[in-house]
């Protein structure tokens, strides 16, 4: 068998999950704060070296969630997984 072909994506891999959990009678998978950071943190990083702020990336993951995200809890949680910026 050949390397990662590419041919999921990360929309696939949730439904997948939400499905199976689902047919095993279990609510939907949910991820604490500092978890769900840590799991984002390229794509923070990534927005950082965009130019965009603690605040536009709070904002951003906000609006794609729902669920306010203060700066300060978005730099603490970031920050202590051992990111520098905003050091």
């Amino acid at each position: 068998m050949s390397g990662d072909d590419g041919r999921f994506s990360l929309a696939d891999l949730v439904a997948v999950n939400t499905q199976a959990r689902a047919a095993l009678g279990k609510a939907p998978e949910r991820f604490g704060t500092a978890k769900f950071i840590g799991m984002i943190g390229d794509e923070i990083d990534g927005l950082r070296s965009a130019g965009r702020s603690w605040a536009e990336i709070a904002d951003l993951l906000e609006q794609a969630t729902g669920e306010k995200m203060e700066v300060e809890t978005l730099r603490e949680h970031h920050e202590g997984a051992g990111e520098s910026f905003g050091k």
